[in-house]
Formats: C-alpha cells, structure tokens, sequence
C-alpha cells in the first residue's frame, strides 16, 4: 500500500522504476523512506537516492535509506528503535531428547552481535 500511496509523489523513483533502472524493493523502499519522514522528506534528495538504489545491491540501499532517516528525523529514528527494542524476545525449550528449540525475534543491534 505504501507504494501505491507515494510512488505518483516520486517522479524520479517511478521513471526508475519504469525504465527498469531500479526494482521493486528498491522503489518500495524509497516509497517507504518518503512515508517514515512525512513532512520532513526533501524532494530534492530524490534523485540522489534514485542514484544509489542504481548503484547498489538491495540490502545495502535498505541500509542507506536506514542511514538518510537516522539524518533526517532522527528523533523518529531513535523512537523506532526503541520500539524494536521493546518488541524483541527470546525462547528456549527444553526438547525430550536432550536438545533445546529456539525461536525468538531479535532487534538488529541485538541480531548482528
């Protein structure tokens, strides 16, 4: 639904898109970025991250939008961590043989130690 609702406000992100230049996800992401800074989205700033959605993989233009928000807002930025912080858990059960199941979500300060 995000795309749907900001990708008409993204000229630059939808002729990439169109074009081929860039994919789905990338759009999505910037479709997203543009949705998480509501008022604080710079319209000049498009076509610079028009630029490296062509130039890099999909996971690190996810992480470079992560990086344009943390500069942005990052009020908002440090709000939405926090709740990810919040949101994390863990389990471990005992299984009948000896061994353990784990299942849980991690936030990704926590995941990537």
């Amino acid at each position: 639904m995000c795309v749907g609702k900001h990708l008409d406000s993204l000229p630059e992100t939808s002729a990439a898109l169109a074009k081929g230049e860039i994919g789905y996800q990338a759009a999505s992401a910037l479709c997203h970025l543009r949705e998480q800074l509501g008022e604080k989205w710079e319209p000049d700033n498009e076509a610079e991250m028009v630029g490296y959605a062509r130039q890099f993989s999909v996971e690190h233009f996810h992480a470079c939008c992560r990086h344009a928000r943390h500069v942005a807002d990052p009020d908002g930025f440090d709000k939405d961590c926090a709740e990810d912080f919040e949101r994390r858990w863990l389990k471990v059960d005992p299984m009948l043989d000896g061994m353990h199941s784990v299942d849980g979500v991690l936030d990704p300060v926590t995941g990537a130690a």
